[in-house]
């Protein structure tokens, strides 16, 4: 019932309860509210709802105008599909007693949307062997509104087909399927939905033909069995034919024989696979309108026929030369081969396609030669002939002894020639230069030229005897060349980019040549093997001379210790500047074990000086991992403060420590044993010279510092003790042609060192153990650049400082260093990064902080103090260093500074423009190549 009436009806009892009874005097009043029911609804209510101030039982209503029907008090409206609207009704109520009243209300019929219907016009619903289907149907609205119409297969998405009431189908499988069909009109309102479900099973099913791609040879027959290739799934007979290509099919069988010239004709796809591709099409037909196409490719390989070759007999006078055009007398089927011919036996030679024969004038009688012809494809044929020499004068016979030959690159070359005259004497040579005048030498059989161009030459010399007969003419062809020298080890310099280059990059080259010509000093260290420091001394010493002081960390009785280490194992210590204000480190790994044994600190205060100081600090720390600072214990010493004593030692001691052995350091690569031989060190000292106290050794060149002393006398013995020789790679090792180690992402970019001589630690700590470290560690450092006096700011903990290694070995004055100490520093300290310790060109003395001297060990290579050192002087120890650059290692070079203004544009020193006779500066090799040429 509409909500607007039932309000009302649940409101009268409440009026007769307030009002009482009503009588039959009382005034009547009706009063209808309005009314909505939607289009196909029906309205039903009791009238008598709506009277008030009057008994019902006594009333008739009837309806005045309007829609509707009243039946007793009932009002009942059925709207049909077309009365939306409103509609207006009046009714009237009368009592018995006369009275009446009316009342008009309007009824609001909503308007309702009907979907659409649809029916199925055409379409099967059952077996069917059509290969497309056409389905129809009908559809309308009952509103009069537009529809659409859609439809889907076998519950795929559906399709929209606007008005359209049709679709074919086709190309579905052998199955069974579905096709619906739905309509909606404009207002969303969907239809019924119809369907049709049917099952294809074609009567006849075509036959399947599948041909892979087939090879044959130029000449030869091609025969297929298609039965092998085509099936009929109904078992029908099939029949084979050809719709394009080539070949013929006869019943079942394919046949094609290519001719020999296929692969001469334009289609050829392939020179250097010598075949083409043939597209074949072939059509199966079962006989009953089924049919199957199959498309497939021949590949014809060429077919290679041997040339034929048959010369005739020849006649040729003596001393003269028989030529003959071999092409004349050659027959290939294969018209495109090219030929090459060879003399198997027999006198003469062949030239191309030309065969000679250079008779001499006592030469008669018959010849037998025989010539093989080889075709461009292998195949050969032989011809066996015969040559009469028919006899004549002889001339005399120049032989040629000894002269150059092909590319020469000295000045001036010398001829020798030999003559001989079976018949009379020699009365003249004569020779000719580059096709000159002839030019008598009289009886002499050789000559001198010199001054000659670059470019080509040749002299031709000839004899005449005493019956004025020539001989034959010999030739000597030669090229003059200036010297070009191929392969070049590339070296990075420290004084930055630009300037002192011709081509701004930071690198230079030498070549192979120069290196030998020279015998340039190579110093090689080897790169570390896992190596992670278990235990550390820590110490602060309180002493304004520190070259007066000699430091020492020993296990065990210090007047027998069981093992001792030296702190500052350098020549040069720090020169007369006090101690840093902060503790210092010793990495003291290869100490361990300790048995339950004390550990002492030794300082031993020399009396260079008188002044004293005193060691303020000293412990052990023990870890369990030192890149994460795990720390395992921490043995304080309890005897500081221990003030030191000029010309004596004084101790501090950590008593009863004990700790568990840790790992060596290993070495990869090439073996060599330590020590260098006495004469080998000797002449390195003669060549490199000993050091000169006081003597700077910071050369200034172009503005910028050097720095490369020699060793002292003390280290001449150190090294002869503790280096050794590089020797050799594997044999039969096969190495690149070409190396660059500064390509790698772990390489840093080039360095500037400044007018500081610090050229040493550049290249040993900057360029070595910054690319060792960064490889071993996993840093990419391509981003990183040089700006300014030092790298990219986010890269500087992960490049290693030169100046934690040159303040520590340059005697406390910016004089330069050499390469053992620091070796030593690397190989017995380590090194920190630069941003622990950044590089300065304007300080040369101060020492590491406590975070430098921390960070140290982790970065500490122990094969840096068994440094491998190489003179190159010949190819195998070329190879050498190529192996070592092969193998990921850096090495340190000396060179003269002083020779940059001799490199070629290119930036090459070669065997002419690089000729040293001392060294001043450490470079380092990063790789080479051996088809660089050396201008």
């Amino acid at each position: 019932m509409n909500k607007r009436i039932l309000l009302p009806l649940l409101l009268l009892p409440l009026v007769f309860v307030i009002s009482g009874c009503p009588s039959i005097d009382s005034d009547l009043v009706l009063e209808i509210p309005s009314m909505i029911v939607d289009e196909g609804e029906t309205l039903h209510y009791d009238l008598a709802a709506f009277v008030s101030g009057y008994d019902v039982s006594l009333l008739v209503f009837e309806k005045v105008s309007g829609v509707g029907v009243i039946t007793g008090s009932e009002f009942i409206y059925e709207p049909s599909y077309e009365d939306a609207g409103e509609k207006e009704t009046v009714v009237k109520a009368t009592s018995i007693s006369g009275k009446s009243a009316e009342s008009s209300f309007v009824i609001t019929v909503n308007d309702v949307n009907r979907p659409p219907v649809i029916a199925k016009a055409d379409g099967p619903d059952e077996l069917t062997e059509d290969v497309s289907i056409t389905f129809s149907w009908t559809g309308e609205d009952p509103d009069g509104d537009a529809i659409e119409f859609e439809c889907r297969k076998d519950n795929e998405e559906w399709i929209n087909k606007g008005s359209g009431s049709s679709h074919t189908w086709s190309g579905y499988e052998e199955a069974q399927h579905m096709f619906e069909v739905r309509a909606f009109d404009t207002k969303g309102a969907y239809s019924n939905l119809i369907s049709w479900i049917f099952t294809y099973q074609p009567s006849n099913r075509p036959p399947i033909l599948q041909i892979p791609e087939q090879k044959v040879v130029e000449g030869e027959t091609l025969l297929i069995e298609l039965a092998d290739y085509a099936s009929d799934p109904d078992g029908d007979d099939i029949v084979f034919e050809i719709l394009e290509g080539v070949g013929v099919i006869e019943g079942s069988i394919y046949r094609l024989t290519p001719d020999y010239d296929v692969l001469r004709q334009d289609f050829i796809t392939s020179s250097s696979t010598e075949c083409i591709g043939l597209d074949v099409k072939i059509r199966a037909s079962d006989g009953k309108g089924g049919q199957s196409d199959c498309t497939f490719i021949v590949w014809v390989y060429d077919n290679n026929r041997p040339p034929v070759l048959n010369i005739p007999n020849q006649v040729v006078d003596a001393g003269k030369i028989l030529t003959i055009d071999l092409l004349q007398y050659t027959e290939d089927p294969d018209v495109l081969d090219d030929f090459t011919y060879l003399v198997l036996s027999g006198e003469g030679y062949v030239n191309g396609s030309h065969y000679r024969l250079m008779t001499k004038d006592s030469d008669s009688g018959s010849r037998k030669v025989k010539i093989q012809v080889n075709d461009s494809k292998g195949a050969t044929d032989t011809s066996e002939f015969s040559v009469q020499i028919n006899a004549s004068n002889l001339p005399p016979v120049v032989t040629k002894i000894s002269g150059p030959s092909g590319k020469v690159f000295h000045k001036s070359s010398t001829f020798v020639w030999e003559a001989v005259d079976d018949d009379g004497y020699i009365v003249d040579y004569s020779f000719r230069k580059d096709s000159g005048p002839w030019t008598s030498n009289g009886l002499n059989s050789s000559i001198e030229w010199s001054g000659y161009s670059v470019g080509n030459h040749w002299l031709e010399v000839r004899a005449r005897d005493n019956n004025g007969a020539y001989s034959n003419t010999i030739t000597w062809s030669f090229e003059y060349s200036l010297a070009v020298e191929y392969g070049t080890f590339k070296v990075a310099n420290s004084w930055g980019i630009g300037n002192w280059e011709n081509v701004p990059d930071g690198f230079l080259y030498i070549t192979y040549e120069a290196m030998k010509k020279n015998r340039v000093y190579c110093f090689v260290t080897v790169p570390k093997d896992n190596y992670s420091p278990r235990a550390i001394a820590l110490f602060e010493i309180n002493h304004d001379v520190r070259d007066d002081c000699q430091i020492y960390v020993g296990i065990g009785d210090p007047a027998k210790p069981r093992v001792e280490k030296r702190f500052d194992d350098t020549n040069h210590r720090g020169g007369e500047h006090p101690f840093p204000n902060s503790k210092m480190v010793l990495d003291i790994t290869e100490l361990l074990p300790f048995l339950g044994e004390d550990v002492y600190l030794r300082i031993f205060d020399s009396s260079k000086t008188e002044v004293t100081g005193s060691v303020k600090y000293f412990a052990i720390e023990v870890y369990s991992n030192y890149d994460t600072g795990s720390l395992s214990a921490r043995h304080v010493s309890s005897d500081t403060p221990v003030k030191t004593i000029n010309g004596t030692d004084v101790f501090a001691r950590v008593e009863n420590i004990a700790v568990s052995a840790a790992d060596v350091f290993n070495t990869a690569g090439l073996s060599f044993s330590e020590g260098i031989p006495n004469d080998f060190l000797e002449e390195m000292k003669a060549e490199l010279g000993v050091c000169e106290e006081g003597r700077d050794y910071n050369e200034i060149v172009m503005g910028f510092g050097t720095g490369l002393r020699p060793p002292t006398e003390k280290e001449w013995i150190s090294i002869g003790r503790t280096w050794s020789l590089l020797e050799g790679t594997a044999d039969g090792a096969i190495l690149p042609s070409s190396v660059d180690n500064s390509a790698s992402i772990h390489f840093p970019p080039i360095g500037d060192q400044g007018a500081e001589g610090s050229c040493v630690a550049f290249s040993q700590g900057y360029y070595t153990a910054t690319f060792y470290e960064a490889r071993d560690n996993g840093w990419n450092l391509t981003g990183a650049s040089w700006s300014g006096s030092s790298p990219t700011s986010s890269y500087l903990d992960s490049i290693m400082s030169p100046d934690f290694i040159y303040h520590l070995i340059n005697n406390g004055v910016d004089k330069g260093a050499a390469y053992i100490d620091a070796q030593s520093v690397i190989g017995n300290i380590g090194v920190a990064t630069w941003k622990k310790m950044p590089y300065s060109v304007s300080d040369s003395t101060s020492w590491p902080t406590e975070a430098a001297w921390r960070e140290a060990p982790k970065y500490r290579n122990g094969n840096a103090s068994k440094n491998l050192v190489i003179r190159v002087e010949k190819d195998s120890d070329i190879e050498t260093l190529k192996s070592c650059l092969a193998s990921g290692w850096l090495v340190s070079i000396s060179i003269d500074a002083n020779k940059y203004t001799s490199l070629s544009q290119n930036d090459v020193w070669n065997s002419i423009n690089y000729t040293v006779i001392s060294t001043n500066h450490a470079n380092t090799i990063v790789g080479y190549d051996d088809s660089i040429p050396g201008y």
